[in-house]
């Protein structure tokens, strides 16, 4: 959850400069790396309507995202902001819907940077029995209560990460046969943007430590501009 304009210039070094410690063999852009503020059929800010800036610079991001990683696999989700680019074709000029022009590989250059798109709302089967949502892939959103990971676990009923909340959390059910955990990630976009200054958000990113038979997730928060 970048949402270019609003992107954290900080917390974005922070997450690349984490993973690239680590040597990543992977990156996921968990959905919402442009906000699309410009197609948004919410209220609008006049003075944000930059659509082709918001492009040019979420490209500029997944190529230093490629530049950084050059050999790592690079997997794009898309998200619920994305979808606000074919939902607005879809009822603004519907004769566009299926140009191939307007796609998100073609507008963000995916194919170019040898980055793999996701798309309908298909989840990620990582490591056997773990999944990665963005989050809007329920029919309707899920509530969170106690916290946005046990949302996730009543609706998912297995092993999952998702962002779209951008709250760090987690949360663990035990039953007769098995233990079942969820994580929310955090974002990495501007905490107090003008559409909405408050909130409950945090900076954040996770990664995954996958081995032969499992698999280790460890869900990170930035604060204060270090990763903890």
């Amino acid at each position: 959850d970048i949402h270019v304009p609003y992107h954290n210039i900080e917390a974005c070094r922070l997450a690349i400069q984490h993973g690239r410690k680590l040597g990543v063999d992977c990156v996921i852009v968990n959905g919402d790396l442009c906000d699309f503020h410009s197609v948004s059929f919410w209220e609008r800010d006049p003075r944000q309507r930059h659509l082709v800036d918001e492009l040019e610079s979420g490209r500029r991001f997944l190529e230093v995202l490629r530049d950084t990683f050059p050999k790592a696999r690079i997997v794009f989700k898309e998200g619920n902001h994305e979808e606000r680019l074919w939902r607005w074709v879809w009822a603004r000029v519907p004769e566009f819907a299926g140009l191939k022009e307007l796609s998100l590989n073609e507008i963000l250059y995916l194919s170019d940077y040898g980055i793999e798109l996701v798309d309908n709302k298909k989840p990620i089967r990582c490591a056997g029995d773990l999944y990665i949502l963005h989050g809007h892939e329920f029919r309707s959103p899920f509530q969170n209560p106690v916290n946005a990971a046990r949302g996730l676990y009543l609706r998912a009923n297995c092993n999952a990460i998702c962002g779209d909340l951008h709250q760090t959390s987690q949360h663990t059910g035990t039953g007769l046969e098995k233990t079942i955990s969820c994580w929310s990630v955090g974002c990495l976009c501007d905490l107090h943007p003008r559409y909405m200054p408050l909130n409950k958000w945090n900076l954040g990113f996770a990664d995954i430590e996958i081995f032969k038979d499992s698999w280790r997730v460890q869900n990170f928060k930035i604060i204060n501009g270090m990763v903890v």
